[in-house]
Parts: structure tokens; C-alpha cells; sequence
């Protein structure tokens, strides 16, 4: 259906902007892309173990999903070290229909989960047409409304034709065949329970402290959260809680002037030398001074009067290790 009236055109692109806006098509070409942040979108891996589900937060979404494209085709493969993604749309939040039919949902953003088959990745084409659609299930939100809000892969917003303007449409034209929407695996929202698992977004008000200012130096900075993914293996620890497995209650740093300083590991001290890696103070690295030195590298750096928050990574024997962090002043 088409129409050369301005004001219909309008109301077609604002409604098709909503059904797109936050969409497993939205998500697949802002992955694509690797514009995942900047449209609003966040990942988290949710990971098992011991029947308990826990959400680890992600900052390096494209790390964690080993993302690759081919420099022919320019096809992305993603192939996530977590076989459940779950997906927020910060931008949002979830209608009262879904929140009637999922009490556990939020009002502020929309989660969705993407459900991998064991060794299987997913390639993504620039339009955001993925495949093969049959190793994901979809869960969550996305599920609840695909029926209404299905788009084409060669969507775009029409253009309003205005004298004297040159007009211009905000997604990159298309040249691909149009594809109909497939069908996507959907768990039935009302036959099946709400995950028990906690997934919310990264917290990105607080308050943040200067760190030339001084926080960082001069305290001692104790263990209070940390969560480890090590290759398939999650290890868990939170100050003072029952159940941790792995142990931290005696992992701490002390950040001296002259970008030296000591961590303290059970019973052991050790030095260390350390330097910021960019003017925004937000990346870090920390040379262990151990009999054979090891290189730990930080990012995504918050400091507040109270708290360090960072993302860890290392490599040990040949293993990477990456820790989600959160130390408090001793």
C-alpha cells in the first residue's frame, strides 16, 4: 500500500519505527554493525551451574560472542562462549500486556534470550538477515511480540518527498532479494515459567569519581563481587556469602604514587607496577611482579569514593580469564 500524502507517510515511519526499534532485526544489523551500545542494546551471559542460574554482565559484548566477519562475503559468525544470551533494550520498556503476562518482567527495558544449540554459531548478513535459524530459540520478549512487530529484511522508513529537500533514509539501502520473516522457535509465554535468574542492566549513573583525583591511591581496595569465566567454567564469589566457589576474601590491592603498589593474596604480598592506557582513565594495565611477570589488563575502570569496578583479563598458561569486578575501600 503505498500513498503520496506527507502527513501518512509520517505516521507509517513513526509506526514502523516503533515495531524496529529495539527488534531482533534492530539487534542483528546494530550487531552487525558492532553498534550495539550506541543503539541501546546490552548482553549478558546466563550461565548455570549447580541448577543455579546467574547473569554475568558483559562489556566486551564481541569478545564474548567471538565475533568474525569474512572478508569476501563480509558475513559476521558469532559463536557465544555462553550458549544462553540474554538481550536488554535499554531504549523501551516492556508494555503492561507482557508485564501482565510475565510479572517477573521489568517496566523499564526488555529482555529477551537467545538460546543456542551446543557448538553451533549463527552468521549474520549486513541487512540483518541470520542463519540457521533453527539452532536459537527465542525466549523472552521478542517471543511475546514477533507476531505483530514482524518486519521485513529490507526494511526501511519511506521517504517523504518535500520540494527543494534532498531526502534521505536513515538504514542503508538494501539490495538483497526481499526474504520474507522466517519463523522463529518461540517458547510460549504462557506455558512456560519465568526464568528465576535476575537480569538487569549495567548500572551507568553512578556517580563517578576522577581517579586523578586520588581515590584510587593510598586505600586498600578488598574483594566484594567477582565473577570469573574461565574457558566453559564460571566461578562465583560475594563477600561474606555462603557458597562461593571460589575464594577471595583475602585478594586485595594497594595503589602507591609512582605507579607502583602491592597485591595482597593469601597471606602473600606481592609488588606490582601499573599504568593507565588512556587519557580517559578507564583502561589499565598491571604488570605482577611473580618470579615470572604476569600481565593483567582492566577495563571499563569506574572509581567512586567507595567502590572500584572494572573488567579483568588475563592469560595464564595459556588460558584467558575475564572477571566482572566490584572492591570496596577495607
Amino acid at each position: 500500500m503505498e500513498t503520496g500524502n506527507i502527513d501518512e507517510l509520517l505516521k507509517w515511519n513513526a509506526a514502523r519505527r516503533v515495531a524496529y526499534n529495539g527488534s531482533i532485526l534492530h539487534f542483528m544489523r546494530s550487531l552487525y554493525q558492532k553498534k550495539l551500545a550506541e543503539e541501546k542494546f546490552e548482553i549478558q551471559f546466563i550461565v548455570k551451574k549447580d541448577d543455579k542460574e546467574t547473569a554475568v554482565p558483559l562489556k566486551f559484548f564481541y569478545g564474548a560472542l567471538n565475533y568474525a566477519m569474512d572478508d569476501s562475503s563480509k558475513v559476521v559468525e558469532i559463536s557465544p562462549r555462553e550458549k544462553e544470551v540474554a538481550v536488554i533494550y535499554k531504549d523501551e520498556g516492556s508494555p503492561d500486556l507482557y508485564i501482565q503476562a510475565n510479572p517477573g518482567a521489568s517496566s523499564k527495558y526488555q529482555t529477551s534470550v537467545l538460546s543456542f544449540l551446543p557448538n553451533e554459531s549463527l552468521e549474520i548478513e549486513r541487512n540483518g538477515f541470520y542463519y540457521e535459524q533453527n539452532d536459537i530459540t527465542i525466549s523472552g520478549y521478542w517471543a511475546w511480540e514477533k507476531v505483530g512487530d514482524m518486519l521485513p529484511y529490507d526494511f526501511k522508513e519511506k521517504t517523504v518527498t518535500t520540494p527543494g529537500v534532498v531526502n534521505k533514509t536513515k538504514d542503508p539501502e538494501i539490495t538483497k532479494p526481499k526474504t520474507a520473516e522466517p519463523a522463529v522457535t518461540e517458547v510460549p509465554v504462557a506455558d512456560t515459567p519465568p526464568k528465576t535468574v535476575v537480569i538487569e542492566p549495567i548500572d551507568t549513573n553512578e556517580q563517578k569519581v576522577n581517579v586523578a583525583g586520588g581515590p584510587l591511591i593510598g586505600v586498600t581496595w578488598q574483594m566484594q563481587e567477582s565473577r570469573v569465566i574461565d574457558g566453559n567454567n564460571m566461578f562465583y564469589y560475594q563477600r561474606g556469602a555462603a557458597g562461593n566457589t571460589i575464594n577471595f576474601d583475602d585478594d586485595q590491592y594497594v595503589f602507591s604514587t609512582g605507579n607502583t603498589g602491592i597485591y595482597f593474596y593469601n597471606g602473600q604480598q606481592y609488588t606490582f607496577n601499573w599504568k593507565f592506557l588512556d587519557t580517559e582513565k578507564t583502561k589499565m594495565e598491571m604488570v605482577i611482579l611473580y618470579p615470572s611477570a604476569l600481565i593483567v589488563n582492566f577495563e571499563n575502570i569506574q572509581v567512586t569514593a567507595t567502590t572500584l569496578k572494572y573488567t579483568r583479563m588475563q592469560k595464564v598458561n595459556g588460558v584467558n580469564y575475564v572477571a566482572i569486578e566490584t572492591r570496596t575501600v577495607k
